[in-house]
């Protein structure tokens, strides 16, 4: 497994913890807490993919978009 896809496991597991920790305290700021803690971090994975910082930063503003569009399946 390459170092970038490490990487995606990585977070996946870490933004897993942390939704289900954040769930459980504060629902009303979940996906605050979310993009203030991960959006660099999706960024940085995104730009070791892609190699370019304007594709690096769509993709970071996309995920956290569809995040922000299907908060009723994530948070439940």
């Amino acid at each position: 497994m390459s170092e970038a896809m490490s990487d995606v496991f990585e977070f996946v597991k870490s933004f897993n913890g942390t939704v289900m920790i954040t769930n459980q305290f504060d629902r009303s700021n979940v996906f605050s807490k979310l993009f203030k803690l991960y959006y660099s971090k999706v960024k940085s994975l995104a730009y070791i993919l892609l190699r370019s910082e304007p594709d690096a930063e769509d993709v970071a503003q996309e995920v956290f978009a569809r995040l922000w569009e299907r908060q009723n399946i994530w948070l439940d």
